[in-house]
């Protein structure tokens, strides 16, 4: 009978450790420039694209994703983020917050230093890529999370009981189409906002003759990016 009892403790002990491990909270969203929050596991391909000419036919570019972090909450909270690169096809990846900047150029799982958001307060992650100037073309995919810190004297330590926040997939991309991507949903989710850019990141009041980039916004907060090609009927 004790026997009995014992194995019961522990498979409850096991489901409420299991319950407690996948608790996300969302004290601190992702969000975009705008303020509009983007919702726990949404997946976004970033539009804005900066090219400059160092040489004659050489080029540095960077993909800008335009990711920020907000407090939602009364009260101050401390925060890192972590970021997981799964892919790069070439070039460099970083994350700058909180007095560092954290780079990565190979699949790998990197973090910020914690820091103290106010209440209400907006955090710009400054997550780009960097393509390789010399053959730009390609993908990096990374994942971003918040992770929850406390403060002791002037300290911060990783949150022992709940330590795990929102995550945001990005995937940049240059020189490639990746309208056929997997795992980006959004057919499920009412349509927000419909932005054009040109291939340099610009943003259109309306479509252009020749190659636009469509970014459709969804209410689940997911993105979806295609070409569009306008032609003319003469």
């Amino acid at each position: 009978m004790k026997t009995l009892k014992l194995i019961s403790f522990i498979v409850a002990m096991l489901f409420t450790t299991n319950a407690t491990a996948q608790s996300i909270d969302k004290s601190v969203m992702f969000c975009d420039k705008e303020g509009s929050v983007i919702e726990d596991g949404a997946t976004i391909i970033p539009t804005r694209i900066e090219a400059e000419e160092i040489m004659p036919g050489f080029n540095f570019i960077n993909v800008f994703s335009d990711l920020f972090i907000k407090n939602t909450t009364a009260t101050d909270k401390h925060v890192a983020v972590e970021m997981t690169v799964e892919q790069i096809d070439n070039g460099g990846v970083q994350i700058c917050c909180f007095g560092n900047c954290i780079p990565a150029n190979a699949p790998k799982k990197v973090k910020s230093n914690p820091g103290t958001m106010n209440s209400g307060q907006t955090v710009d992650l400054q997550t780009e890529w960097a393509p390789d100037p010399t053959n730009p073309k390609g993908i990096c995919k990374a994942t971003y999370q918040v992770l929850y810190y406390d403060k002791e004297g002037g300290k911060y330590y990783l949150n022992e009981d709940n330590p795990y926040g929102p995550k945001v997939n990005v995937i940049y991309a240059y020189g490639v189409d990746v309208s056929g991507i997997e795992n980006i949903k959004t057919e499920t989710s009412a349509v927000v906002k419909t932005e054009y850019f040109d291939l340099s990141g610009h943003k259109l009041s309306s479509p252009a003759m020749g190659i636009n980039v469509k970014k459709t916004t969804y209410a689940n907060g997911t993105t979806k990016t295609n070409k569009v090609i306008i032609k003319s009927d003469f």
